[in-house]
């Protein structure tokens, strides 16, 4: 008998839990769980990632992949992977660019990831399902972002950590990037 974990467990419907499998003996892979009937299903294993984070609803799955670089071993990048639920298959939808907890929309047609820079400076990035860029949510003094959602109201939720290292909740406006603060900064 093995132990494994089961991580981030996210509903995808009333009756479908989707959550991501892994032990030492097992290769991470994401299942589906119906809490009625009891059945569990392999949905596929997952790449090779840095993070074990991801996001779903009712018909995707979405995750950064770890995407070495071919020739400089000091460089690599964070690709988002987008990944249907029903059939299995998954692709690519970034390249070049190094995307961190990318989330699903509820209706998986945007996608809010942490877009991290070369020189260490983040942003908030929406982009579509085929990986273009919709809209930057312009940054907010020296914050890092992290693992946002959509929230209603075009805007998104964020842990976010400061100069100090203190860290807050905030609801940023899409458009603006205006924060209203959920929690205070604290340590």
């Amino acid at each position: 008998h093995f132990v494994s974990d089961h991580l981030y467990p996210q509903w995808a419907g009333k009756d479908r839990l989707i959550y991501q499998e892994m032990s030492y003996s097992k290769i991470p892979a994401f299942y589906e769980h119906n809490v009625k009937t009891g059945a569990k299903r392999r949905i596929r294993n997952r790449g090779v990632a840095t993070s074990n984070y991801f996001s779903a609803n009712k018909t995707h799955i979405v995750y950064s992949s770890y995407v070495p670089d071919p020739r400089w071993g000091w460089k690599n990048d964070e690709a988002i992977t987008l990944l249907d639920i029903n059939s299995g298959k998954e692709k690519r939808i970034t390249k070049g660019k190094r995307y961190l907890s990318p989330s699903l929309s509820d209706n998986s047609s945007s996608i809010v990831a942490v877009h991290s820079n070369p020189d260490g400076t983040n942003s908030l990035h929406v982009l579509d399902t085929s990986g273009k860029l919709l809209r930057t949510v312009p940054p907010v003094e020296d914050y890092v972002y992290t693992y946002p959602v959509f929230a209603p109201g075009d805007s998104t939720v964020a842990a976010v950590r400061n100069a100090n290292g203190e860290m807050a909740l905030g609801r940023f406006s899409i458009q603006t990037g205006k924060p209203t603060w959920i929690t205070p900064f604290s340590m």
